[in-house]
């Protein structure tokens, strides 16, 4: 029985998390270096470079997969593994709709290089690609399959702390500005059911789209 080395998740210069030497050609040579078989491109919200890099797989003799390391509109990040290249492409297509309207700053995040099938610089992606979605964990997972992917889900850890934990740190922030209403409502005795719609409103609503709005405005100031 033969053995197969493999990497599921690889970013490249697109992703600006990633150095921009981390080209489609570089990838595959040095996982030629390392003795891997199977190679899946998994960058940031987009498949943009998985063709260059499908090209240069098959120079070096590597199994290539299409990928995409989807974030959903809760910052879950969901690995997409495609059984075709131009359904990954036509998935990526989808996602750049959904995609937050934030500008990358490269000086800050790092540059977003597309590259070509001869391992060249054609482009960069103007949005910022490590920003959330607005999809939901469950209609992203369902989307992704609609085109034919595995999908793997988990939370990113972010200076020792989950995105997780972000959020409900945010939560109890939302909690603490609102408190004022609840000991209004309670004091005038509003009916228990008007009491639920104004806690529901207050503070259940803003906590899911929390996270999005302050790194829109952060990242527009």
């Amino acid at each position: 029985m033969s053995k197969y080395y493999y990497d599921f998740h690889i970013h490249s210069c697109l992703s600006p998390c990633a150095d921009d030497d981390m080209t489609p050609g570089n990838i595959a040579g040095m996982a030629t270096l390392k003795g891997l078989n199977i190679l899946a491109l998994t960058d940031h919200n987009s498949c943009k470079n998985c063709p260059a890099f499908f090209k240069a797989c098959k120079d070096y003799g590597i199994i290539p997969i299409a990928g995409m390391e989807l974030s959903t509109a809760e910052d879950i990040h969901i690995v997409c593994l495609f059984e075709e290249l131009d359904a990954a492409m036509a998935f990526d297509k989808i996602i750049e709709s959904h995609l937050m309207p934030i500008k990358n700053k490269p000086e800050i995040f790092g540059n977003q290089l597309i590259i070509n099938e001869c391992d060249e610089i054609t482009g960069c992606e103007e949005k910022l690609l490590i920003s959330s979605t607005d999809l939901p964990i469950e209609d992203a997972i369902k989307l992704a399959r609609e085109y034919g992917a595995q999908t793997l889900s988990y939370v990113e850890e972010k200076d020792g702390l989950s995105s997780v934990s972000v959020v409900l740190r945010m939560n109890i922030l939302v909690l603490i500005l609102f408190a004022p209403i609840y000991f209004i409502s309670l004091l005038l005795i509003v009916p228990f059911p008007i009491m639920l719609v104004v806690l529901h409103f207050a503070f259940l609503k803003p906590s899911k789209r929390l996270k999005q709005v302050l790194e829109y405005i952060l990242l527009e100031k």
